[in-house]
């Protein structure tokens, strides 16, 4: 009983013409009978590979691009992408013919992962993956970065509630750097300071800031993030600090990238009450920074920025700084 070792001889191409029972009253294909023709070509695939019986253990982004309709011929591209020890990732593209005219359209895509199974149903070995072309090692790297994505979220969602982690992933292996913004606000010889409520600084404290929105001016992004987080009214001024900060994963890939600006700010008022990603908030003093555990490059902007905490040296983490939603 042979395998196939490479992707290009373990891929698959299968079409189906699309009939009435496939679609509701308007003749559009129903988005379940796509998924199920998905699925199948993956397994096909899988199976190729293995020679074992396997199931589907998640299906990943199924983007619908496109509607199908009765009549159309569709045809299903699938092609392993990366082996793990007994799981397997199998990218299916779905692509919709209209055989009168002949035009075509990628309806939807996927990423299957599959499981290889014993004869008693138990989870199995998976033989090794043979990486032949330019392409194929392309396509591993990129299927490494959603695996360790897909490992990240479900270790978040042990850890933490449900609505944290929808907020972070998309946050996560971000496929560019993201733009943060960082307000320092001094007000009667205090800075205003946050609490990170979120990973990865969570229980650290620094300046409030957050990402900037599409659309959003920097100024814009400081005044609502302040706003939003102490409940401080401010008037953010001009770019005063900018760095870039870069967390990666155990196995290299870039799990959070962020330039961040620091702007100069005016307090205008309000009442401080810490709310959304910050679990705390204060205004203090320069004699009382040593009681907080402040980020490295907080404590950096403040000393050469503003003389503010020369005399301290209280910084607990050695860690490179890394921002996140929830700001610098």
């Amino acid at each position: 009983m042979k395998n196939c070792n490479d992707p290009n001889s373990c891929d698959v191409i299968i079409s189906h013409m699309l009939l009435p029972e496939d679609a509701n009253p308007a003749g559009n294909i129903h988005g379940g009978v796509i998924m199920k023709h998905i699925d199948n070509a993956a397994g096909v695939v899988a199976i190729r590979h293995t020679r074992t019986n396997v199931v589907t253990a998640s299906i990943d982004r199924l983007d619908f691009h496109y509607p199908a309709y009765v009549g159309n011929l569709l045809t299903l591209y699938a092609r392993i992408n990366l082996v793990g020890t007994t799981s397997m990732e199998i990218g299916v593209e779905a692509v919709a013919e209209k055989l009168l005219t002949g035009e075509s359209n990628t309806i939807a895509s996927a990423y299957l992962t599959f499981v290889a199974l014993d004869a008693q149903g138990n989870p199995t070995k998976v033989p090794p993956l043979e990486l032949k072309t330019q392409a194929d090692h392309l396509r591993h790297q990129r299927a490494l970065k959603r695996k360790a994505m897909r490992l990240g979220m479900l270790n978040c969602q042990q850890q933490t509630d449900e609505e944290t982690c929808c907020m972070d992933e998309s946050y996560h292996y971000p496929a560019s750097p993201r733009i943060a913004v960082g307000a320092v606000v001094v007000h009667q010889k205090r800075v205003l300071l946050v609490q990170r409520g979120k990973p990865p600084k969570k229980g650290l404290w620094s300046i409030p800031g957050g990402s900037v929105k599409l659309g959003e001016s920097l100024q814009q992004a400081a005044e609502r993030e302040v706003l939003e987080e102490t409940g401080i009214q401010i008037q953010a001024g001009r770019p005063i600090f900018t760095f870039d900060t870069v967390e990666k994963d155990s196995i290299g890939n870039v799990r959070f990238h962020y330039v961040v600006v620091d702007l100069d700010a005016r307090y205008l008022g309000g009442n401080l009450a810490a709310a959304t990603d910050a679990d705390d908030a204060a205004w203090v003093g320069e004699d009382e920074l040593h009681r907080y555990q402040l980020t490295p490059v907080v404590l950096t902007l403040l000393q050469e920025h503003y003389s503010f905490g020369r005399k301290s040296s209280h910084s607990v983490s050695t860690e490179s700084e890394t921002a996140s939603d929830s700001g610098t």
